[in-house]
């Protein structure tokens, strides 16, 4: 991430990950939980833009995918089929 973009801590995004996912009878694809949790958190078009370190996506994507291996790791939430997300 840039120096000086200040983004949500693991914990907010995992929160606001989870309220996306509060219905438990819908699936959502990666990219509808990534942009309804930029909506609920408020973030910065700065933010959701910064690249990552790696140069492959931007810091916001990459965070988000560990934001959702960990919650699934904690059997929060689960992947029936590849990119499609659902609460446990």
């Amino acid at each position: 991430m840039r120096k000086g973009v200040i983004g949500p801590t693991k914990t907010e995004l995992c929160e606001a990950t989870l309220k996306v996912l509060a219905d438990e009878n819908k699936e959502y694809t990666t990219k509808d939980i990534n942009d309804q949790v930029a909506i609920l958190l408020q973030l910065t078009e700065e933010y959701l833009k910064t690249e990552d370190e790696s140069g492959i996506g931007t810091a916001y994507d990459y965070r988000m995918r560990w934001v959702r291996t960990e919650l699934k790791k904690q059997g929060k939430i689960y992947n029936p089929k590849r990119g499609i997300w659902k609460k446990a």
